[in-house]
């Protein structure tokens, strides 16, 4: 990932490739060592979000309704679960689009 938990957990998510020690015979052709010389495959971890995706959309819909008809400019909303501490919902409006800069929502 190039932001965001891919990046923050990047060596935990990565894992590690299975790698091989070889030598050559005599024609040039790869010999495989014994298997106590090989690097074992080690697979990545993984992360599990907390958001609810029916929620946050019903949430996302919700908000844009509101803002538009409050004429307000933007708004957000987050929805946790205050026992576990679980981010339900993180939503704003407007959304975050690449393609338009930030600063046009604020000129």
């Amino acid at each position: 990932g190039i932001e965001g938990l891919e990046l923050q957990y990047d060596k935990s998510l990565r894992g590690r490739e299975r790698t091989f020690r070889t030598s050559k015979d005599a024609l040039g052709r790869k010999t495989f060592l014994s298997a106590a010389q090989m690097r074992p495959l080690q697979e990545g971890g993984s992360v599990e979000l907390t958001i609810d995706s029916g929620l946050q959309y019903r949430v996302e819909q919700i908000l844009k309704r509101s803002i538009e008809s409050t004429q307000s400019d933007s708004g957000t909303v987050i929805v946790m679960n205050a026992e576990t501490g679980e981010l339900l919902v993180v939503a704003n409006y407007p959304d975050f689009d690449p393609n338009h800069s930030f600063s046009k929502h604020y000129q």
